[in-house]
């Protein structure tokens, strides 16, 4: 019987120091210093236990030191550090402690390099929702057949005008989003293409056709191929 390889997770964080005193941090900077030379993390600034500020370094020895003497200094009386594995997701790292906290001395606001603000989608789906609801009640679910969706026409300008801005395709295992601009145009990795097919052929190498390629999301929450817009 073959034994099973023991599998060990690589933590993010891989060292920390919390609740250092000011004080203490002064007095002893050096062995501070030796802890967090070379490596980069995530830091945090508090007053009187409430947080006061978030930030990250490549080089945390220098920044330590900077937070003695600069703007920030007499703003806080207790230092944390957080050393992490690698800075791949460290600025979104940040980004999540700030956006969450809201540290009072972090006056920039936080962004993320590419996430999906699910706001407008939510509020969409708790739309529909109440409308299946509000038939159940009435009892006109039962009673009146499913909609279909009007032809909308054969131009990206008719689509955009229906509200539908996003258009997604599968391609040997990976999935593509693109967008389209009220110009009429599609625009797949800050390139312009004024049809489906276009920006189908980009993704495929050969040409294709976009409207079979292509797929938009109903308002019930299916993804399905653009050209049903133009059978119906």
């Amino acid at each position: 019987m073959k034994a099973k390889k023991s599998q060990k997770k690589r933590s993010l964080v891989v060292s920390h120091l919390e609740g250092i005193n000011r004080n203490v941090l002064e007095k002893f900077q050096d062995i501070v210093s030796d802890y967090v030379k070379g490596h980069e993390g995530v830091y945090a600034l508090f007053r009187k236990s409430r947080l006061y500020y978030v930030g990250l370094a490549s080089n945390l020895r220098s920044r330590v030191k900077q937070h003695l003497k600069d703007k920030h200094a007499e703003s806080w009386d207790r230092f944390s550090v957080y050393l992490t594995r690698g800075e791949s997701h460290l600025k979104e790292m940040e980004s999540l402690l700030i956006r969450v906290s809201k540290p009072p001395g972090n006056r920039q606001k936080a962004k993320f390099v590419r996430s999906e603000d699910l706001k407008r989608r939510f509020r969409r789906d708790v739309q529909r929702r109440q409308k299946q609801e509000l038939d159940s009640i009435m009892g006109t679910d039962a009673k009146t057949a499913p909609r279909t969706q009007k032809t909308i026409g054969n131009s990206l300008i008719d689509i955009y005008a229906a509200g539908i801005r996003s258009i997604r395709a599968k391609h040997k295992g990976q999935v593509f989003t693109a967008r389209i601009t009220r110009a009429g145009e599609i625009i797949f990795r800050k390139q312009k293409y004024k049809s489906p097919s276009g920006a189908g052929q980009a993704v495929m190498g050969h040409s294709c056709d976009g409207w079979t390629f292509w797929n938009y999301r109903t308002s019930d929450g299916r993804w399905v191929r653009l050209t049903e817009l133009r059978h119906k």
